[in-house]
């Protein structure tokens, strides 16, 4: 069957909700074959680049996560979900400024980012800015007051900071 003038098996999207499915199955390596097959058949497939920077991610490959999500911002610059993810893999590499920054611009496009702003404060508390750390942990309260694991870290890092008041 063919879906607008592709045989299936030709079909970039498909190919990319296959290795979705994939991925979620927990089998990376097939997911990452059908990712770079549906590159391969279009290359300037965004939204292929930004979920082989997700896989790589989950696999520790941290780097290769970086330059995959890089290429997606490339071909598509809008995605708050894709500056996240870029920033999340910079942190997991020791790259604090820069996770900084591209989380920063994920809340920029999106400001109900809610985990943008979890994220934010955890990487400022490792950074030891305990008041820029405090500040995205209250965002997150405020839009989900219910958010236990951001109680529990806004207290560790009252704790770290001294101020055991506000904890």
């Amino acid at each position: 069957t063919a879906v607008h003038g592709y045989d299936d098996a030709e079909h970039p999207v498909l190919r990319l909700r296959f290795a979705q499915m994939l991925y979620s199955a927990k089998d990376y390596r097939d997911a990452i074959s059908q990712l770079n097959i549906a590159i391969s058949l279009k290359s300037d497939f965004a939204n292929a680049y930004y979920n082989l920077g997700l896989v790589c991610g989950h696999l520790g490959q941290f780097k290769e996560a970086v330059e995959y999500l890089k290429r997606a911002l490339i071909l598509n610059p809008a995605p708050a979900d894709t500056y996240f993810s870029l920033g999340d893999a910079y942190a997991a590499l020791g790259e604090y400024a820069k996770a900084k920054e591209n989380i920063q611009q994920a809340l920029a496009i999106d400001s109900n980012f809610i985990e943008a702003y979890y994220k934010l404060g955890i990487l400022l508390a490792v950074q030891k800015d305990y008041d820029g750390a405090k500040k995205n942990l209250k965002q997150v309260l405020e839009k989900d007051p219910k958010s236990i694991k951001t109680y529990y870290q806004l207290g560790l890092v009252c704790a770290e900071s001294g101020d055991d008041g506000e904890a």
